[in-house]
């Protein structure tokens, strides 16, 4: 890897015009090619702009954007996060990194090194944004068209931080090839985002919308999930893993449901994700596009992120519902911080991130008792965790020593995760795995994949899932999934009659 030794002056429009960016995209283009034949591989080139601020209408824009050429490659990325000020969004693909197996997180983190040696940029090193599943493959049902792990770079990037945003112009170069090719593949690119014509590459995003429009609940005397059913078996497998907790096997484990809606509807999924945002502001709000499927959420949990070097993750477990008012709600807070099943939980989850944690931090630290994190329909236990990395140490090296956490699978994690896959009849897919960001220097963030959705051409699948001790009873664990649905339920507009509290 290498950094073009150039500044980017900034522009003074949140749209740049082409003739700002081309001078700065051939000298970029220059270097890739240079260093293409110099290593006789593919090299990718990255300019990054600062802006005068957040394009306003960019996600529209992705939305209407009209695909070229169809592709199974997951090339589109929208995420925010309110409170603080986090905003990113991709366009198009200039390349790909899968990983696939048991150690698809490691793998992944091994891909991006070697990619990152054939990598130049201005300004700062661009990131590859993706994620990763639950449990490596086969994958099996609407999963079926997801890899275990998988970064993209996309041709385009934005991310805003606190009022601060950059526009990365991506680029590949090949031995040998003419730097102005390259350079107008990019501006091509960038042209057809900016004027709405259509032309050059895209992520499709405008499949968003009518895949969104084929989601809904038919209207019917009675719902398309069969509520019946999956309401037993739950409960029933429920009491089972406190049997076998109480026997010993292991000491808590974490079980999943999903829901099935079917039907047709004029949702438009940008109104979706807009209602997300502002339901849940101290949420990170995710779209991810993998060929037709469409991966939504609001996940609340922060796995890890990494700057330079400083380590910051988040212990999230035990849950307790928002009250309808300000006497409720803190009955219910109260209840939750001395509730010893509650407390048990997030301690497990705790004490596991530190030792997963203590042979790659010089120090790391969390106050002793947790605190609450209010969202709004749920609130959880929680403790911040900070830490300093050993030089080297990635944002993906720590995602895989933390993934899959107790938090959404169990502790011992080889025990509790036989006993998920024996009790779970379905595929979580990308489902409590991760999604985010990383970047050459070891940097990123990447989010736990909760209060999510799978958006089909003419379905969409909801999941949500509980922590199971000793002490759970299956009925509170139900109710627990039921609340954790709301925020997709709402979103689509899908939320269901006498959910109380979970409407919030």
């Amino acid at each position: 890897m290498a950094a073009v030794n150039s500044t980017f002056p900034g522009v003074r429009t949140r749209w740049p015009n082409t003739g700002e960016l081309q001078p700065w995209l051939l000298e970029v283009a220059k270097q890739a090619v240079k260093l293409a034949d110099k290593l006789q591989q593919p090299v990718t080139g990255s300019i990054s702009v600062a802006l005068p601020g957040w394009p306003k209408d960019l996600l529209d824009r992705l939305i209407r954007s009209t695909p070229k050429v169809q592709t199974a490659a997951q090339q589109g990325f929208y995420g925010a996060h309110p409170v603080r000020g986090l905003r990113v969004a991709t366009w198009g693909c200039v390349a790909q990194l899968t990983a696939t197996g048991a150690q698809q997180v490691t793998t992944l983190a091994g891909l991006l090194r070697e990619a990152s040696a054939s990598q130049v940029w201005v300004n700062q090193p661009p990131r590859w944004f993706g994620g990763f599943a639950f449990v490596s493959g086969p994958r099996q049902g609407p999963w079926q068209n997801w890899p275990d792990a998988q970064l993209i770079l996309p041709r385009l990037s934005w991310i805003s931080v606190q009022n601060r945003t950059w526009l990365t112009v991506n680029l590949a170069a090949d031995p040998a090839q003419n730097p102005q090719e390259t350079v107008a593949r990019a501006v091509a690119a960038y042209e057809s985002l900016h004027t709405g014509s259509g032309d050059g590459e895209s992520c499709g995003w405008d499949r968003m919308t009518q895949t969104a429009r084929h989601v809904t609940r038919e209207v019917a005397s009675q719902p398309p999930w069969r509520e019946d059913l999956e309401h037993s078996t739950f409960v029933s497998g429920v009491e089972k893993c406190v049997a076998e907790i109480c026997a010993g096997e292991y000491e808590k484990v974490v079980l999943a449901r999903r829901e099935q809606i079917k039907g047709t509807s004029q949702t438009d999924l940008s109104s979706a994700v807009r209602a997300l945002e502002q339901v849940y502001p101290d949420s990170f709000t995710y779209v991810l596009r993998q060929g037709d499927d469409w991966f939504v959420g609001a996940s609340p949990e922060q796995l890890v992120r990494v700057v330079n070097g400083e380590l910051q993750a988040d212990c999230l477990a035990g849950t307790a519902p928002r009250g309808r008012d300000e006497e409720s709600d803190e009955k219910f807070a109260q209840g939750l911080l001395n509730s010893a099943k509650n407390r048990h939980e997030h301690a497990i989850v705790k004490t596991w991130i530190f030792d997963r944690l203590a042979d790659v931090t010089s120090e790391i630290h969390a106050s002793d008792a947790p605190g609450l994190r209010k969202l709004t329909n749920v609130q959880h236990l929680h403790t911040p965790i900070r830490g300093r990395l050993y030089d080297s140490v990635s944002v993906l090296d720590v995602a895989a020593r933390l993934h899959p956490t107790p938090a959404v699978a169990g502790v011992p994690q080889g025990t509790a995760m036989e006993a998920v896959l024996r009790r779970e009849s379905f595929d979580r897919g990308w489902y409590a795995g991760g999604v985010g960001w990383a970047d050459a220097e070891g940097n990123g963030e990447f989010f736990v994949a909760l209060r999510s959705a799978l958006l089909l051409k003419t379905e969409a699948w909801l999941y949500a899932g509980a922590g199971i001790v000793n002490a759970s009873d299956g009925e509170e664990e139900w109710a627990e999934t039921e609340l954790k649905l709301a925020p997709m339920r709402t979103a689509l507009a899908r939320q269901k009659e006498g959910s109380g509290s979970a409407g919030k």
